[in-house]
């Protein structure tokens, strides 16, 4: 799974997400889940390599709803 570490609201209605160390499959799946099985869209993704561990990732993203 995903481990979520943030989620807001933005000001314009956004919501923004912070996940992550995880494994890059399953975060890029959570991603197409959200985008194929909800009315959302992706805004903005940013996804690095962990520093603990270069085989994780951690991902931050802004959805629209």
């Amino acid at each position: 799974g995903v481990s979520l570490v943030l989620v807001r609201e933005r000001p314009d209605g956004s919501v923004e997400t912070a996940a992550g160390p995880g494994d890059p499959t399953s975060l890029f799946r959570w991603i197409d889940m959200l985008t194929t099985q909800s009315s959302v869209s992706v805004n903005y993704a940013d996804i690095t390599r962990a520093n603990e561990d270069t085989n994780l990732v951690r991902g931050r993203c802004i959805f629209a709803c």
